[in-house]
């Protein structure tokens, strides 16, 4: 079983701004199952935060 981790607040309008995006391009859309997918937040070399979605079906 894994934890459940909140996203930092200082980086937090950074991940916001990235959901909204990726939304907004069509990417993630809203779903009736009864599963989640798992999010990562990672860093870049230059220090800038990246969403990793391990986003499937098993």
């Amino acid at each position: 079983m894994t934890t459940s981790r909140c996203v930092i607040f200082a980086i937090h309008p950074t991940i916001k701004m990235q959901i909204e995006q990726i939304w907004a391009e069509d990417i993630l859309e809203i779903s009736d199952l009864p599963i989640i997918s798992l999010m990562t937040i990672v860093h870049r070399e230059d220090k800038a935060p990246r969403i990793c979605i391990a986003a499937r079906l098993t």
